[in-house]
């Protein structure tokens, strides 16, 4: 069955979590995380399998965070002392202007940029509250398709049943046309000989089979 929830939660971060899945002979999870929250990606799985023995599932999780709200800046301070003690040597000697923040700041090293690691047990029961209603909204959607598949089956092998039972009662009448028909051909072709009756049943049935 085919299935698709979406599961919103709201913490830190306002998380997105969208299933996706379709049927398949065997369990194959893809779940679409962004890397520093790859530690989770067991407990998602273990929610999934909860939910599903076989299957196609496709899981995209989003934080929903703004680019760089985890950046940290630092200045590396021992740096950008050297740097302009450099500036003020080159000033003196050559007799130009004193060095700026900005000629400083021209030096990427002196400002250096950190990615603040996530607390993954502190984010987990946000990401399990959207990954949960998503999972409930799939589930829901895949049982309304196997209803409907249900009914539609049982309504084709009761139209199939009928066709069957007025066959079988049709086929008496079936072996008595065609039981007249075969005596009035051998009565044209037989003037005058008596039919075996014996011989006559055996030629009727294999004309049925026919």
């Amino acid at each position: 069955m085919t299935g698709y929830g979406r599961g919103e939660a709201a913490g830190a971060k306002s998380w997105t979590v969208e299933v996706r899945s379709v049927n398949h002979k065997f369990l194959d999870l893809s779940i679409k995380i962004p890397r520093k929250y790859l530690g989770l990606e067991d407990r998602i799985k273990k929610e999934i399998s909860a939910y599903y023995s076989r299957g196609h599932v496709d899981v995209y999780v989003n934080p929903g965070a703004e680019a760089g709200d985890n950046i940290r800046l630092a200045a590396n301070l021992p740096l950008a002392r050297n740097y302009h003690q450099c500036l003020e040597a080159i000033r003196e000697d050559l007799s130009l202007e004193a060095p700026t923040l900005a000629m400083i700041h021209s030096y990427k090293e002196i400002i250096v940029a950190h990615e603040e690691e996530e607390d993954l047990e502190a984010v987990w029961p946000e990401v399990s509250g959207a990954l949960t209603q998503a999972l409930t909204m799939a589930q829901g959607m895949r049982e309304q398709e196997g209803e409907a598949l249900k009914n539609e089956l049982h309504q084709r092998l009761q139209e199939f049943a009928k066709t069957v039972e007025g066959i079988a009662q049709d086929i008496p009448g079936i072996v008595q046309r065609r039981t007249e028909k075969l005596k009035e051909r051998l009565a044209i072709l037989l003037q005058g000989v008596d039919l075996d009756p014996l011989r006559l049943a055996q030629e009727v049935a294999i004309m049925a089979d026919k």
